[in-house]
């Protein structure tokens, strides 16, 4: 967060950085602490700052471990996943959901059960699948609910969750679930991996869920290490070389990805590029996407 600055401050800072400081306040505090950092005394902000990123910390502690407890209760070769406990906070079910949805490419349901037997959840769903429409065919098993597309909640009580769930298998019995595929703008070469090439992506930005970041493929990249890194080792850090160059790439919340790789595996990479500010000093950031197996030698 130091490193933001008049100068460097974009909107991927604004969403990844800020955004989830003043969000915090609302999912595990109190949302006024948020307001109180534009509104309140001015010689209270340092204080204020410092409590919200202690929430933010709070918050990605509590999602980080929610997502560990929840791959538990994976069904390998369902269409959907529906996911409960009596542990996780409400604030952070709609994090859980959106967390493996992306990383199953399926709708998830996350809920949790409170103590008097409501269950109140948070709904992701992947492009192909509106959630809302799913959630308005087992509405009879709902006691509130609502949502678009991408994104729903709903409160039940614990009597009716398995009428809930016979429910969806029957409505996700009848459709079509098709794999995610990647929209990939172009294939880069390495001399093409350079601060120029970011400056010309960041003229399209802001990115968004209507303008995506641009996906690029990087061909024949070889794996030089692997290393995880973060609190609960769920992010992976790669060194590869690609066309003789070598090549550091984070993919964030990949553990997943670890079984399919070893040292010296030839892979295509579908990469994003982004700024990286370091004690003032700007570098590129390449975030990995996705993997394919060329060749294993």
């Amino acid at each position: 967060e130091n490193q933001i600055t008049q100068e460097t401050i974009n909107a991927e800072t604004v969403s990844f950085t800020i955004a989830p400081h003043l969000n915090a306040a609302s999912r595990l505090g109190d949302v006024r602490q948020a307001v109180e950092l534009f509104l309140g005394n001015a010689e209270k902000i340092p204080a204020r700052v410092q409590h919200l990123r202690s929430l933010n910390l709070e918050r990605r502690d509590q999602t980080e471990t929610a997502q560990l407890e929840a791959e538990e209760q994976i069904k390998p070769n369902a269409k959907y996943q529906m996911l409960i406990s009596d542990t996780w906070g409400a604030g952070i079910v709609g994090l859980l959901a959106g967390r493996v949805c992306e990383s199953l490419g399926q709708p998830v349901i996350a809920a949790r059960l409170e103590p008097d037997g409501t269950i109140k959840a948070s709904c992701r769903s992947i492009k192909s699948i509106s959630i809302i429409g799913i959630l308005n065919q087992v509405s009879e098993n709902l006691d509130l609910y609502g949502g678009h597309d991408g994104a729903a909640g709903f409160q039940t009580t614990v009597d009716k969750w398995r009428a809930l769930s016979q429910s969806l298998d029957k409505v996700f019995k009848k459709i079509e679930i098709q794999d995610p595929h990647l929209e990939i703008l172009a294939s880069l070469n390495s001399d093409q991996i350079q601060i120029k090439t970011l400056d010309q992506i960041n003229k399209l930005s802001p990115f968004g869920i209507g303008n995506p970041m641009p996906n690029f493929l990087l061909k024949n990249i070889t794996v030089l290490d692997i290393k995880m890194m973060g609190q609960h080792k769920n992010h992976l850090n790669l060194l590869v070389s690609h066309q003789g160059k070598p090549q550091r790439i984070v993919g964030f919340f990949m553990e997943k990805i670890i079984p399919r790789l070893t040292l010296d595996q030839e892979l295509d990479l579908v990469i994003q590029i982004s700024d990286n500010w370091w004690q003032g000093e700007r570098k590129l950031q390449l975030r990995l996407v996705d993997i394919k197996e060329t060749k294993i030698t």
